[in-house]
């Protein structure tokens, strides 16, 4: 098994905003991903104003952008 994330560990405020950039396989998409809901942390937790993610929700948003433009 391939981990593309370990030992990551993220504060965001309110105001801030998240830009994950990074070459493909890197697990960009995995972690938002997971932030979302859409898929379970292998391990560890995600918590949002403290409360654990354990599935989608109108709570967050996140926006997945493929650009054949960009530069390697």
């Amino acid at each position: 098994m391939v981990s593309a994330v370990e030992d990551i560990s993220l504060r965001i405020n309110k105001t801030e905003r998240l830009v994950l950039l990074g070459p493909s396989g890197c697990g960009k998409s995995s972690i938002l991903k997971a932030v979302a809901g859409f898929i379970p942390a292998a391990s560890g937790q995600i918590l949002i104003e403290g409360r654990a993610i354990k599935g989608p929700g109108a709570d967050r948003i996140v926006v997945f952008q493929e650009f054949d433009q960009l530069l390697p």
